[in-house]
């Protein structure tokens, strides 16, 4: 998305910007997490 439909989808849903920033990395960090977990799980199935 590019910064000016980033700025009216925020305008339209009371976000601001920042706010939708600071989300995205969040969720990224969240999302990395959660397969790492996975990964160490299946991995861990493997080795017995």
């Amino acid at each position: 998305m590019d910064e000016a439909g980033k700025n009216a989808w925020c305008c339209g849903h009371g976000v601001y910007p920042a706010e939708l920033d600071k989300w995205r990395v969040s969720a990224t960090t969240a999302l990395l997490v959660l397969s790492k977990k996975v990964a160490a799980i299946f991995n861990k199935g493997e080795a017995e």
